[in-house]
């Protein structure tokens, strides 16, 4: 009984990917190259209630000339880093807060362990060296930023 209710259940699934598959191709209108494909999308979703967000980050360019007008993909991951500081502000934040909560459940892990004899400590102490690394990666983002452009700079310059 259950083997035939599994078996009606992905007959379902399957039939619903298939019509929806076949209905999708009538539905798209093909374009001439994949900017107008874009251009088409965009407009589709922005109709109605559903409008896509507008950010400082709709109209990406290089044209910040933090760098000489060479590296172009220089200039740009340097606009894309400008403009994208909220976001990352507040990802930074949310991480770092759990990173916190993080450290103090494992503090008291490891202060409960000896008393307790419970568990093993090498797996608490890499999970805890892992959260550090994680914390070090979030703060040190910039920095890592510059030496990826720089790099960029280095192998395509």
């Amino acid at each position: 009984m259950r083997k035939n209710i599994i078996k009606l259940l992905s007959l379902f699934i399957c039939s619903f990917v298939v019509v929806s598959c076949v209905w999708a191709v009538y539905q798209w209108k093909r374009a001439d190259n994949p900017m107008d494909t874009l251009t088409e999308m965009v407009g589709n979703a922005n109709v109605g209630r559903y409008k896509i967000q507008n950010t400082a980050l709709n109209d990406i360019s290089d044209k910040e000339w933090w760098y000489s007008s060479q590296f172009k993909v220089s200039n740009t991951l340097y606009y894309i880093k400008n403009n994208i500081d909220p976001y990352l502000q507040w990802a930074v934040y949310i991480w770092l807060a759990g990173a916190t909560i993080a450290l103090i459940y494992m503090g008291f892990l490891l202060v409960t362990n000896t008393v307790t004899g419970a568990g093993d400590l090498s797996k608490l102490k890499s999970r805890i060296f892992y959260v550090i690394i994680w914390v070090l990666l979030l703060t040190g983002f910039y920095a890592l930023f510059k030496i990826i452009v720089a790099l960029i700079n280095m192998i395509v310059g």
